[in-house]
């Protein structure tokens, strides 16, 4: 999908990330968000200003023929072709990392996996998402950032992108003082954890895992261990 500029007639950005055909589009009523639905069954929420997902919204078992906003922007109607529709809030505010918004972004997290049923995630995702819109604010040009939620049947996907094209270090932290633990708490709390550089600055990305989903990693790592025989 592309987003045009209608009085100039030039692409301002191309939108990626549903795998199939997209059905259905409505833009928010201040302009500010684009919602998508997909035969992929979800639907997303786009940035405008950025061409950023910042929300995944799961379906049912069909695709999403149709997407609606309610005239004041808060509630999004979702409906597909199993049948089903839905009403999701989508009062999400722009994260940034800054104190007064990051409790009701831990508080939309929280929602999230509870709705998704991942309920023994919470705690570990709210304090790996609190680290890492706090390196966001200590280490980033700017406060503004995408924060993006992605469920699955075998886990949980959070990623955070910034501004900034200085990938975070690993490292071990001091104890004595306040600072430079936030990836340490990362690489200890989720399953696994990353950051990729990407046009507009980076990702850093943390996934939780099912035990099928974590099953198959160790029967997929066990194989690629040399064997010897006698």
């Amino acid at each position: 999908m592309r987003l045009w500029d209608a009085a100039t007639g030039k692409s301002n950005a191309t939108l990626t990330g549903h795998t199939n055909e997209v059905w259905s589009v409505a833009f928010s009523p201040d302009g500010r968000t684009l919602a998508t639905g997909s035969v992929d069954t979800t639907a997303r929420l786009w940035d405008v200003a950025t061409g950023r997902t910042r929300a995944i919204l799961p379906g049912d078992t069909g695709g999403l023929a149709s997407v609606v906003f309610s005239p004041d922007g808060h509630t999004l109607a979702t409906a597909s072709d199993d049948s089903t529709v839905r009403l999701w809030d989508v009062i999400l505010p722009k994260p940034a990392a800054v104190p007064q918004q990051i409790g009701r972004i831990r508080r939309i997290v929280t929602a999230f996996l509870r709705y998704w049923g991942w309920d023994q995630w919470i705690d570990p995702a709210v304090l790996c998402v609190t680290e890492m819109l706090s390196n966001v604010q200590r280490h980033a040009d700017s406060d503004d950032c995408v924060l993006l939620l992605q469920a699955s049947p075998s886990g949980v996907r959070i990623v955070v992108s910034d501004d900034s094209q200085v990938l975070p270090v690993l490292r071990e932290p001091d104890w004595l003082t306040e600072r430079g633990r936030g990836m340490f708490l990362l690489s200890k709390s989720a399953d696994a954890w990353g950051a990729d550089l990407t046009p507009q600055g980076k990702d850093v990305w943390i996934e939780f895992w099912g035990r099928e989903a974590e099953e198959s990693r160790e029967a997929i790592a066990a194989l690629a261990q040399p064997r010897w025989s006698a």
